[in-house]
């Protein structure tokens, strides 16, 4: 996914990442374990942080280590969990990054702190810029418009000002332009892929072809035997604990937030040239799935965490360990 320019290599997606492991690649050198112990170590911050948020929230230790394992191996979160690839360490980085602002949220509320955590997530994945919404449309919902809401508004907005500004110096810098990732032109190996961003970056005619790899997908059969492609599986497969939001309210404010972020995510992704690939599970989705998760938590705060809930929560942990060494397996014995 490089691009080429002048004779240099540039990698056209969010810069945090890199800027990150740049102090241990300067210690260690460009050894390969260093991403992975990177990796591992994110995901354990991950598990812990989504412990501390629904503690916040008023569970018991059990409880929350229950709901911590239904985000992080019980839903799609687990494919970026699990492949320690650099596109899927800024998934990874970006889920943290917005539950440490839900976090931050649910306790001192410190708008620039929010801010902080939030422009963070968009130096690692610009386009969770649309997911960061949902605190700014919470406060408008739940608040309404008002001199003071206008004031932390501001102070929230301002990190992410700011960095969308040192992102478009940084594309300058490359590639010429502010407004240039260099997504249009980066290296894609010949193929179905390749092909489509080159007939545009974005199409509405890829819409139902696209929710189908995101929301329907269930494993191939393949000479009699399950595989899973590399566009991934269901969201819905991977993640049944989320149905119990259907017990959601949905005029509560957060759900009414989560629910507009979701549907301007859904627009850009859904007519996308990519799905993602290589995955498992819908990996773009994770920039809304912190958003879910509080949502969720909020839900069995209400309902009672049940013993029909944590069998969920088991079964589909179960069900995506084997689905991912079939995946595992796929990549080893088919090409695509």
């Amino acid at each position: 996914d490089t691009v080429v320019r002048e004779g240099r290599y540039y990698w056209p997606l969010g810069p945090l990442p890199a800027v990150l492991f740049m102090p241990v690649v300067a210690v260690l050198g460009k050894a390969p374990i260093v991403q992975g112990v990177g990796h591992g170590l994110l995901a354990v911050t991950v598990f812990c942080v989504a412990v501390l948020l629904a503690r916040r929230e008023g569970f018991s230790r059990s409880d929350s280590l229950w709901l911590a394992v239904a985000l992080c191996f019980g839903s799609f979160l687990v494919g970026v969990i699990d492949m320690a690839m650099p596109w899927h360490f800024a998934n990874l980085l970006t889920v943290l990054c917005v539950l440490v602002a839900l976090l931050e949220w649910r306790g001192r509320n410190r708008p620039l702190a929010i801010g902080i955590a939030l422009a963070l997530a968009v130096a690692s994945r610009p386009q969770a810029v649309i997911a960061c919404g949902f605190f700014f449309l919470f406060d408008i919902v739940s608040r309404g418009i008002g001199r003071k809401v206008w004031r932390r508004l501001a102070v929230m907005a301002a990190p992410i000002i700011v960095i969308a500004f040192l992102l478009g110096a940084y594309n300058a810098a490359r590639f010429g332009s502010p407004l240039d990732t260099g997504q249009r032109d980066h290296y894609l190996q010949p193929g179905a892929v390749a092909d489509r961003r080159d007939s545009g970056v974005f199409d509405l005619r890829r819409i139902p072809s696209n929710f189908y790899w995101y929301f329907l997908a269930p494993p191939e059969i393949r000479g009699g035997f399950p595989i899973v492609r590399p566009e991934g599986v269901s969201a819905v497969l991977l993640s049944p604990i989320f149905l119990w939001l259907f017990f959601a309210r949905p005029r509560r404010s957060e759900f009414v937030a989560a629910s507009i972020v979701t549907v301007a995510s859904l627009a850009m992704y859904l007519s996308y040239f990519g799905t993602g690939f290589t995955q498992f599970g819908p990996r773009y989705l994770t920039d809304v799935l912190p958003l879910w998760f509080f949502v969720l938590l909020r839900v069995f705060r209400e309902r009672g965490l049940a013993a029909t809930a944590k069998a969920t929560i088991a079964t589909s942990v179960i069900v995506n360990a084997n689905l991912f060494f079939l995946f595992a397996v796929t990549h080893i014995y088919y090409e695509f």
